[in-house]
């Protein structure tokens, strides 16, 4: 991460992901795949849960339309604010609900004051975020060094990714898909299983 010191593991419940890669797979046909789902978390909080993949437009005042379905899911969480910020693995802009980001925020602030590792993700994470809310018709402004950090043209793709969306370049985007599914079929990955719910029903 930036301005790191050579740490390399995530304080707990703080998101991690596999490296970039600059494949060069055939274009996936575009379209709007994929819905919001709402779920709820250990905590009874209604939690974002962003599946698929939209492709839109950046215009040159920096607006964006946020999908329609990724808007159906902040709005069945209560969610008005979205956090934006560069990601420190990829060439995107990930966003989350004010709600996650906060869930973020709490598991750093688990790390020991003035640690190497907790001043590392206060200023490469909270310092470089910034909350935006969208207008009716789902539009927002994208500040424009992140628009140039990320590299964005006209053409970009929104990836779902379960608790936040990517903003990427639209044929990166297809890149970085199409990578992840190679080395799942590669490396045949698994998920782990989860544990079997053996309590009776009723005794919960």
């Amino acid at each position: 991460m930036p301005c790191s010191g050579g740490h390399s593991e995530a304080p707990k419940g703080v998101g991690r992901a596999s490296r970039w890669g600059g494949g060069a797979p055939p274009a996936a046909e575009q379209g709007d795949g994929g819905h919001g789902l709402a779920v709820v978390g250990d905590d009874g909080d209604a939690m974002t849960q962003f599946v698929g993949t939209h492709f839109g437009k950046l215009d040159r005042k920096g607006r964006i339309s946020v999908p329609a379905a990724f808007r159906s899911e902040l709005e069945a969480a209560g969610v008005n604010q979205i956090a934006f910020r560069i990601s420190h693995q990829y060439p995107c802009i990930e966003a989350r609900s004010r709600a996650e980001f906060e869930r973020m925020v709490a598991a750093i602030r688990t790390l020991d004051t003035y640690s190497e590792e907790r001043e590392a993700w206060e200023a490469g994470f909270i310092s470089v975020t910034e909350m935006l809310r969208y207008d009716g018709e789902g539009r927002l402004v994208l500040p424009e060094a992140m628009i140039i950090a990320a590299g964005l043209p006209e053409a970009i793709a929104f990836l779902g990714k379960s608790d936040r969306f990517e903003i990427w370049e639209a044929e990166a985007a297809r890149a970085h898909v199409a990578e992840a599914l190679a080395q799942v079929r590669e490396k045949r990955l698994r998920l782990p299983a989860l544990p079997l719910n053996t309590t009776p029903r009723g005794m919960a």
